[in-house]
């Protein structure tokens, strides 16, 4: 990615993060980044559960994607979220 930019090229990135449809864009990036941090928190997946999700990731690979625009930079201090995040000019989710 740091190649594009230096190219010239804007960089944008689509997320798979499930996140509850919000027309606010604040709070879009808020659960965002609370989703982010989500899986450090989490207990294991149950076998079922790893299952139905490698299924439902094979259905959106033959699918189209629609992502939508997601602004980010205005609410969170996303210092902490360096490691998870690349550097990009826009990002979308899925």
């Amino acid at each position: 990615m740091h190649i594009a930019r230096s190219l010239g090229y804007d960089v944008g990135v689509v997320y798979g993060v499930p996140l509850p449809e919000a027309k606010d864009p604040l709070l879009q990036e808020v659960l965002f980044f609370d989703q982010m941090r989500a899986p450090n928190r989490r207990a294991p997946a149950s076998l079922a559960r790893v299952w139905y999700n490698k299924f439902i990731d094979h259905l959106r690979y033959c699918s189209t994607i629609h992502p939508s625009s997601l602004r980010l930079g205005n609410a969170v201090i996303a210092e902490q979220f360096k490691d998870f995040l690349p550097e990009l000019d826009r990002a979308f989710l899925e």
